[in-house]
């Protein structure tokens, strides 16, 4: 039976996530495909305490530069509002360009200038999504597998149980494969 709600994964004890039992080892530079595979399996097992890191760096930098994290939202909407208004191919912007062409010239100078005036404000916003993203990345590549991760994982392939990272990843074009040898290899070690 096949589940189709979202569920998320179970939150990891630190033993686990980074203290005594949890084993680390630098990837294989040179087998690509290996080192792939352990970042996708740890992304998936460690999934809530990855997105628990971005909340807490993201909590910390709101709380130690309010103002400028909260400019620099506004200026990335505006970024972003700047570059919808020019590439929608909605019928509404498609006629707005064409009927109101200086309305929409000095909406775009405006949306330009803020995104300019807050590019500080811009970089202070973006840091933690940057900075969560290379510490998960640096724990997903140097964490081994366990037993438990390697049975979550194939769970998840399955389609037995789908989670917020599966989602995001299947979303992104990274769909998680389930290969028939990979289970018969692993059903023989």
């Amino acid at each position: 039976m096949v589940d189709q709600g979202v569920k998320f994964a179970p939150f990891r004890g630190l033993q686990d996530f980074i203290l005594n039992s949890a084993q680390f080892r630098l990837p294989d530079l040179q087998d690509q495909a290996r080192w792939s595979n352990r970042v996708v399996n740890n992304l998936i097992y460690y999934q809530t305490n990855y997105f628990a890191i971005l909340g807490v760096v993201i909590a910390l930098i709101g709380v130690i530069y309010p103002a400028e994290f909260l400019y620099g939202f506004v200026g990335t909407l505006c970024g972003m509002l700047a570059v919808v208004m020019t590439v929608s191919q909605h019928h509404t912007m498609r006629k707005l360009r064409q009927e109101k062409k200086f309305a929409l010239l000095g909406s775009l100078i405006f949306l330009g200038y803020m995104v300019c005036t807050s590019i500080r404000s811009i970089a202070i916003f973006a840091f933690p999504f940057a900075l969560s993203v290379l510490l998960v990345y640096i724990h997903a590549s140097v964490r081994t597998r366990n037993l438990k991760n390697r049975i979550s994982n194939k769970v998840e392939q399955l389609g037995m149980k789908r989670s917020p990272m599966g989602l995001l990843m299947a979303v992104t074009g990274y769909e998680v494969q389930l290969r028939m040898l990979d289970v018969l290899d692993e059903a023989t070690k």
